[in-house]
């Protein structure tokens, strides 16, 4: 498998397990069965990459072409527990496409928290003008983290819900003397769990649920081990 295909792969969370000198991508087969694939160039294998990991065929090729060229104004940071989309010079246009785009390619629950970027100008001096980075620490839409459990979460939970926000209200003001030019900008905050989207199995409290700090409950131990897992959380006196 050539790096641009691995490098595709990852942008859009797909694991590619090394497989001797080639690596493979586990799927699910015609017959029902897990296999695993190598040539994802197949349009048979395609598919079943596109239908395993919930992104389409399209996005898929996309992202495995030699000449994909990675937009100069978006960015990508990862670490073990979380990863963030950083969007800037957005086009009001295309603000929410753009941020349902950088939803739409995860494939396990997460939680989800956006900040923005905005440009202030003076309400006396139209040269004046103030630009604010996106962080959570000042720019966050929810005041806490998102649980996301299936595809029509990022639809019902973000995208409807800030589009009936007042998104300047969001916002922080040097004084009263400036007011919103654009929001130009925003920084998608994803923090991983361990569970499929739309696995029904994985139910929590909702006060754990929005809790961000709390990442990963494996499905594959029994309930009764869930106590433990928020007891870790509970910090020292």
């Amino acid at each position: 498998m050539f790096a641009y295909k691995l490098e595709g792969l990852k942008r859009l969370n797909i694991h590619a397990i090394k497989w001797g000198s080639s690596y493979r991508v586990k799927v699910r087969g015609t017959t029902g069965k897990m296999v695993y694939v190598s040539n994802v160039s197949r349009l048979i294998n395609k598919r079943l990459v596109a239908k395993q990991y919930n992104v389409s065929i399209e996005t898929l090729e996309i992202h495995l072409s030699p000449d994909y060229k990675a937009d100069p104004k978006y960015r990508f940071y990862n670490s073990n527990h979380m990863e963030s989309h950083l969007s800037e010079s957005v086009e009001p246009s295309d603000f929410y496409n753009k941020l349902e785009n950088g939803l739409s390619t995860q494939t396990s629950a997460v939680k989800v928290n956006i900040a923005l970027g905005y440009e202030l100008v003076s309400k006396t001096d139209p040269d004046d003008t103030r630009y604010f980075y996106p962080k959570l620490a000042n720019t966050h839409v929810f005041n806490n983290p998102i649980a996301i459990n299936s595809k029509a979460d990022i639809q019902k939970k973000v995208i409807s819900e800030i589009r009936s926000m007042e998104l300047a209200d969001k916002l922080n003001y040097p004084s009263s003397a400036y007011k919103l030019k654009a929001i130009t900008a925003f920084k998608i905050f994803i923090y991983h769990r361990d569970h499929a989207l739309g696995d029904s199995e994985a139910v929590i409290p909702k006060i754990i649920r929005e809790n961000k700090h709390v990442i990963n409950f494996p499905q594959d131990q029994q309930q009764v081990c869930l106590p433990l897992y928020c007891m870790a959380y509970i910090p020292e006196p």
